[in-house]
């Protein structure tokens, strides 16, 4: 639909898209599962995963982006959110409803 609404020029965006839209459903659950650890007690630490993440991300753009561009970005990011589902749900899973089913992950 990109070529069509915006023209041919923009026909490169369509990959970028197709990328990111892997994310929105990883968002999705992402933010579910994040909202367990939305508590006084769990904030500060889900806080800190989110920092971690950007911490991440930014690490992730920088080997990327020299060496595919705009499509780097676009990975970085889905690896970003990715990295940030599991987080949150080992930290539920560990924090909120005390499972500690992996006892090699170690989440504070």
């Amino acid at each position: 639909g990109i070529p069509f609404v915006f023209g041919t020029a923009y026909q490169d965006a369509t990959k970028l898209l197709m990328v990111m839209a892997v994310s929105a459903p990883i968002l999705f659950v992402a933010s579910s599962v994040g909202a367990t650890l939305v508590t006084q007690e769990h904030m500060k630490k889900k806080v800190k995963y989110m920092g971690t993440v950007a911490v991440v991300n930014i690490m992730l753009n920088t080997v990327l982006i020299p060496k595919f561009g705009a499509l780097g970005a676009a990975i970085a990011t889905v690896l970003s959110n990715a990295v940030l589902l599991v987080i949150f749900y080992v930290a539920a899973q560990n924090k909120v409803f005390n499972r500690k089913g992996n006892e090699n992950v170690a989440i504070n």
